[in-house]
């Protein structure tokens, strides 16, 4: 129960920053090659906010976003009304879509959390056609760059990788774009800067999730840290965020595959 209490909470929690997110800024890389009429999934669409907007673009090209959370699916569907926009439950090991259904295959923020990452990137091959598109994005733990950094707040970019599966997926996209069967890989990396104001809203988001009663729970129930430590984490995040100059700094890694 403790593990499906996390679980919940982590959803509930990311869930917000999720609606942030935008097609514009977090698929800018994809856009280009979209163009209407083109049928689209968005395979870990979470509650949708990026998929409405690749919708937009691909209009009237039928677009599905694809998510195992059931909460995640009726928040979508609640929140984005667009003719050519669908959610359904879904596992991207298994995705409800016949062999070459679409044109785009979309994947952001999804294989840093996925079992086999090469097993989801078989399967989106296998329902996009022959010639069409896939866009993958995920993160590289290993790219953060904080300043002023501590100890404790090392500490907590260390918990931080521990909470993804795969937190080095960013740098391994082309050789597991290879590996599922795409002949040709585009691949960059761009920056994501929290610096001035936006340092204060990164610095609370992470003192509030290593407080979180859950998040807690399940980090010391994996022996990953204890109590007294995560509360030494918040509070470094906090003085950072108030630190004169504070940088945060992620690399966000993008492939493009036919």
């Amino acid at each position: 129960m403790a593990d499906e209490d996390y679980h919940a909470w982590a959803r509930a929690f990311h869930g917000r920053a999720f609606l942030r997110r935008s097609a514009e800024r977090n698929a800018a890389f994809l856009l280009p090659r979209l163009e209407p009429g083109q049928r689209l999934v968005d395979v870990g669409c979470g509650p949708g906010a990026i998929t409405a907007g690749l919708a937009e673009r691909v209009a009237p090209g039928p677009v599905v976003g694809i998510d195992r959370d059931a909460s995640y699916v009726a928040a979508a569907r609640q929140r984005w009304d667009r003719p050519n926009l669908r959610f359904e439950e879904g596992d991207a090991v298994a995705l409800p879509l016949d062999d070459g259904a679409v044109d785009v295959a979309f994947l952001h923020a999804v294989l840093q959390h996925v079992d086999s990452p090469i097993e989801v990137l078989r399967e989106v091959r296998r329902v996009v056609r022959p010639g069409g598109v896939v866009a993958v994005a995920d993160a590289d733990m290993d790219g953060y760059l904080v300043h002023p950094c501590t100890d404790d707040l090392r500490r907590g970019l260390d918990l931080d990788r521990r909470t993804r599966r795969n937190p080095e997926v960013g740098r391994q996209l082309p050789a597991l774009l290879v590996e599922a069967g795409f002949a040709e890989v585009d691949y960059g990396v761009v920056a994501n800067v929290a610096a001035a104001d936006g340092a204060a809203a990164v610095a609370e988001s992470a003192a509030a999730r290593h407080e979180a009663p859950p998040f807690v729970a399940h980090v010391t129930a994996q022996g990953w840290a204890t109590p007294a430590e995560l509360e030494r984490i918040a509070a470094a995040w906090r003085w950072w965020g108030q630190a004169p100059g504070a940088v945060f700094v992620t690399l966000w890694c993008q492939a493009v595959a036919t």
